[in-house]
């Protein structure tokens, strides 16, 4: 009896920080993180790498981070490739949730609305309080909406900063 085997690849990606750019922007300093990306193969053959390039974010003086102080807005427009690039399908690592600064600690969002295609999102936060132990912890509010002023996510947050 003939066997219907398939062969098997096992694949394994490593991500490593390519650089850290500061630029002065529309919302002040800058701070973009790159990363490179790198799958090979049970043999160590290389199969596919990539740069991610995350959205450059504000920097934020720490003293500034007091209650109702609101965090500078992030925009997309809804496209097939911004839907592609945030998918949770594609295993594409959100360095900006783990870089040496901080860590998100809590989140809790509603989705109240669908994200449509050609609408623009605008992301918000707001500080609703900041605690210093060890570590500061700063708890916002967050929300979303689109450039109709529909409301798409509602929730809260806490990171952790070190």
């Amino acid at each position: 009896m003939a066997c219907a085997c398939v062969p098997v690849m096992v694949i394994r990606s490593v991500t490593t920080l390519a650089s850290y750019t500061e630029r002065e922007g529309r919302l002040g300093l800058m701070l973009t993180t790159t990363t490179q990306e790198r799958w090979v193969n049970q043999r160590d053959e290389l199969v596919r790498t990539s740069r991610i390039h995350p959205v450059a974010v504000p920097m934020i003086e720490l003293a500034a981070l007091t209650d109702g102080f609101e965090i500078p807005t992030l925009e997309r427009r809804g496209t097939f490739v911004t839907w592609s690039h945030f998918a949770a399908v594609n295993h594409e690592i959100a360095d900006h949730h783990m870089d040496d600064d901080g860590r998100v600690v809590a989140v809790a969002i509603q989705l109240r609305s669908p994200f449509l295609r050609d609408r623009v999102l605008t992301a918000h936060s707001r500080v609703a309080g900041v605690r210093v132990t060890d570590e500061t912890f700063v708890d916002l509010d967050v929300w979303a909406d689109d450039d109709l002023g529909t409301l798409i996510t509602k929730g809260t947050a806490t990171v952790a900063l070190f």
